[in-house]
């Protein structure tokens, strides 16, 4: 089987990490 799953999950995790940072950054301005 072809790791598709492996990868989703880690673009995922990068996804969110990016989506977190971002709206970390948001409220440290606010």
């Amino acid at each position: 089987m072809p790791k598709t799953p492996l990868g989703a999950l880690t673009r995922g995790t990068i996804r969110f990490h990016l989506t977190s940072q971002t709206f970390i950054s948001k409220s440290m301005r606010k």
